[in-house]
This record gives structure tokens, C-alpha cells and sequence, in this order.
């Protein structure tokens, strides 16, 4: 069971956008990450090397949130919100606590402009809230992007064996994968996906 604790501040404005993430605010619902890849940048910091033991639910994060976007928003403070910096959005507990969801739909109910990172197909959950995010929110001045909601997906490789390896907490299919490829062509939220690791062969490029 990952532990809880309650939260003065959720959502956090950075010191200068990213020209990738283009994060203006991060939003980690969650601390810590179920998944607990070996390569993530994270392991060995204050959470050990084993990030499913220190995986903690911030229980009033959605409290808070609504707080703070609506302060943001009444100064006119939009800018795209990136979920998560230090953890995974679409966690395997995010389907009880529904954190993330809930955290979208206030997103959406104060017009803000959203990034999702991640590698669970969970998302598409949520593709009803996304795709009203992306028609509806109010774009920081200066970007040329003319989308309001955007989601990243990455994955490492198409061997089973060496993704239960690497990434022993995430337990995506196949058929999880395949449904994200097939939502890049949607309409309304733009997909992206990213072949970040890609540890054994070449081939496992061909088709992409």
C-alpha cells in the first residue's frame, strides 16, 4: 500500500520553460514511482533505489490544485502545466485514487494548457477531458504551438524479457502500445511517441 500525506503546495512554477517539456508548472500528484525503472534519473536520490517502497499519495493535492489554478488563472497566469517531473501521471494506483483525472478535469474547468509524460497507456482513459483541454485552453503568449493539450508516451524496447528487466513496476502490453501508435492520428490532442531507450537491437526500430 503506498503511503499518504497531505500537502501545502501542488502545483509549481518553474524558472524558465523547456523548450521540449515546455513546462511553465509541474504538477506531481504522486511522489515516487511504481515502476521503478532502473535507469530513472531519480533512483539513488532522497526516494532510494527501490521508488515502489517510497511511493506516496499527496491526498489533498486536488484540494490544493483547485486553490492554486485559481489564483493563476484570476492573475492571468496561464502557461502549460507538465504531469509529472518526478514520477508517472498514469501510475497503476492512479486507476483507485484517480488523482490525475481529477487534477484534469479542474485543468480543464480553468482553461489551462497541459503536457502529459508518460509510459502507461492509462492515458487514453482520459482522452474525453484531453481533447476538451486542447480546443478550450488559453496558450502562454509566444509559442508558436497551436495545441492546447499534449501528450508523450515513451517505451524502451519491444523485448519482454529485457523491459521486465529494466522496468520491473510498469507491465505494459503490447496491445497498450498498439493503441497508443494508433492515437497519434487523432484530431484533437496531439500524441507523440518517443523511443527513448532502445536496448538491444536495431530491428527493434523497423515499423515505427
Amino acid at each position: 500500500m503506498p503511503h499518504e500525506k497531505k500537502v501545502r503546495s501542488i502545483l509549481n512554477r518553474t524558472k524558465r520553460r523547456d523548450a521540449w517539456s515546455l513546462d511553465d508548472y509541474t504538477l506531481d500528484l504522486y511522489q515516487a514511482c511504481s515502476f521503478n525503472c532502473l535507469y530513472c534519473y531519480i533512483r539513488g536520490s532522497k526516494y532510494g533505489v527501490n521508488l515502489e517502497s517510497s511511493l506516496t499519495v499527496k491526498s489533498n493535492a486536488i484540494e490544493v490544485l483547485e486553490r492554486q489554478l485559481a489564483l493563476r488563472a484570476k492573475k492571468g497566469e496561464y502557461g502549460f502545466i507538465v504531469l509529472s517531473s518526478i514520477t508517472d501521471p498514469c501510475l497503476h494506483i492512479e486507476k483507485r485514487y484517480e488523482l490525475t483525472r481529477k487534477a484534469l478535469e479542474l485543468i480543464s474547468t480553468y482553461r489551462f494548457p497541459v503536457h502529459i509524460i508518460t509510459r502507461s497507456d492509462l492515458v487514453l482513459r482520459d482522452t474525453d477531458i484531453l481533447d476538451t483541454i486542447d480546443k478550450n485552453a488559453v496558450r502562454p503568449a509566444g509559442l508558436t504551438l497551436d495545441r492546447g493539450c499534449i501528450v508523450s508516451f515513451s517505451f524502451s524496447t519491444m523485448d519482454e524479457e529485457v523491459a521486465s528487466f529494466f522496468e520491473p513496476g510498469l507491465r505494459l502490453t503490447w496491445t497498450g502500445t498498439g493503441m497508443m501508435f494508433r492515437h497519434i492520428h487523432r484530431p484533437h490532442t496531439k500524441y507523440s511517441i518517443k523511443t527513448l531507450y532502445i536496448y538491444n537491437q536495431p530491428d527493434n526500430c523497423v515499423g515505427l
